[in-house]
């Protein structure tokens, strides 16, 4: 009988999408240790109307044979019939999407990012682990592409923050891997590197600058100026969050509006803070900051200043 799925291509799709799909390296996918486990895409040839495509499902690795991995299927399929948990599945690294391991890979809280990352919005293009520098340090580092060393400051993050915005992160960013990362646009994927541009070596040691509070639920919404959704924020106020229980109690300006604009509701929009924090990383570090107060973003200090 015909098989009713096809394994999907994580290779291609990545290739697609490099900067929303992330999988695992390419080393890593073409050596996977027996009894990790590796998600696959299984592909449905012929979905129903009220059906989804495919079904993602974990294997655990029991032998590799050349390129072909033999492995174990540990979910129930809910939209394949001809396919059961415990069933064999061959499959080759092309195929894997994500990778588990038995040792804990988890890692400290805050990572390090540069302005260009944390504002701008620049695509990561270096990582290194350095010695942490505070117990909630995961001593990551991430930076985009070389600038001066006043340029290329770093701040402190949540790893969960940057991993939302670059999810390719996640295939570097863990308690256990170390060394220096750079992005590779050939391969679409981080290899390892030899030595750091100069202009980062100086600023990779440096210190996280005020460390953030846990930051607010990103459930939460803020209130923002419509020029907010386009530029990044220079001024930012927190006030009594009104009755509204979803309501984080943050306004955020672009810091040139008039008074006219600002009279007018029309200019305003309440926005949830994750999507802000996904735009401009550099808010998270303000969302978990209590009472209320004025903040302006300083240049000179690289960050937001309380006024």
């Amino acid at each position: 009988m015909t098989a009713q799925w096809v394994l999907g291509d994580g290779e291609a799709t990545h290739r697609e999408f490099p900067r929303t799909f992330s999988i695992p390296r390419g080393a890593v996918r073409r050596a996977l240790p027996i009894g990790c486990q590796a998600r696959l895409t299984f592909r449905i040839k012929q979905p129903k109307p009220d059906s989804p495509r495919a079904e993602r499902m974990w294997c655990r690795v029991l032998e590799q044979r050349g390129d072909v991995y033999v492995g174990e299927l540990l979910n129930q399929p809910v939209y394949l019939s001809d396919l059961r948990a415990g069933a064999r599945v061959e499959f080759q690294a092309r195929h894997v999407i994500a990778v588990t391991y038995v040792e804990d890979r988890s890692m400290r809280a805050l990572v390090g990012a540069d302005l260009g990352v944390l504002r701008e919005g620049a695509q990561p293009e270096w990582l290194i682990r350095v010695a942490p520098v505070d117990a909630q340090d995961s001593g990551w580092r991430v930076f985009s592409a070389p600038k001066s060393a006043s340029a290329s400051r770093i701040r402190a993050v949540t790893a969960n923050m940057l991993l939302d915005c670059w999810p390719p992160l996640d295939t570097v960013l863990d308690g256990v891997t170390t060394g220096l990362w750079q992005w590779n646009e050939r391969d679409l994927e981080f290899v390892a590197a030899t030595e750091l541009p100069e202009a980062l070596k100086s600023v990779s040691a440096a210190g996280l600058g005020r460390l953030p509070p846990v930051p607010a639920s990103r459930d939460l919404s803020a209130i923002v100026t419509n020029g907010v959704l386009d530029r990044f924020p220079l001024r930012a106020e927190r006030v009594p969050p009104s009755k509204n229980r979803e309501d984080s109690g943050w306004c955020f300006f672009v810091g040139d509006e008039t008074s006219a604009q600002l009279d007018d509701a029309k200019n305003f929009t309440a926005v949830p803070l994750g999507r802000l924090t996904v735009l401009y990383p550099a808010l998270e570090r303000l969302t978990g900051e209590t009472g209320e107060h004025g903040w302006q973003w300083d240049d000179a200090l690289g960050d937001f200043a309380r006024v």
